[in-house]
């Protein structure tokens, strides 16, 4: 292990003690959590709707075969932009995801406390028209026609914020979603 030299740590020590006078950190602390409750709590109304017969959904095909889990949760990264995108609450289908029957709901708890299913008789293809009922997301991550909320875009009425908050806000946005 290599020792730095003596200057280099009095400017890092510098430094580490500049943060805290300054009230950056205070600061950055109260704007990551406010932010963070705030998209919680749209995520929140958008999954549980009030009436779950009516609501606009997005489903989302979790359980193709062939994918690792890598590929699965970026799939998975563009069903959540795809239903904040448009506003709808996502249904996800996990069932027999790698052979467990159950799906996914072993190992976590469902998107929503009060909508889970959807007529399939109602679905139609991505990206439907603004009163579909359910619209069907496409099993790849190259949609046609490409929505404007994909990567690497974050929402307008918070990406000041954002942007002033943290270094990379896309790679933020998308961990409130995980």
């Amino acid at each position: 292990m290599t020792v730095p030299p003596p200057v280099l740590r009095v400017t890092s020590q510098d430094l580490a003690h500049l943060a805290e006078v300054d009230g950056f950190q205070e600061w950055q602390s109260k704007e990551a959590a406010d932010l963070s409750a705030l998209v919680q709590h749209r995520l929140h109304v958008l999954q549980n709707p009030r009436d779950c017969a009516t609501a606009k959904k997005i489903y989302c095909d979790f359980s193709t075969p062939g994918r690792g889990i890598g590929s699965q949760l970026h799939h998975l990264s563009y069903c959540f932009l795809a239903s904040y995108g448009t506003q709808r609450t996502l249904i996800l289908n996990t069932e027999n995801y790698n052979g467990n029957p159950r799906g996914l709901e072993t190992f976590f708890l469902p998107l929503s406390d009060t909508c889970t299913t959807f007529n399939k008789s109602q679905m139609v293809s991505w990206p439907g028209k603004n009163d579909s009922l359910v619209v069907a997301f496409p099993g790849w991550d190259r949609p046609n026609p490409r929505p404007n909320y994909f990567p690497k875009s974050i929402p307008k009425d918070m990406s000041e914020r954002l942007m002033r908050l943290h270094g990379d806000p896309f790679a933020w946005w998308m961990g409130q979603f995980f």
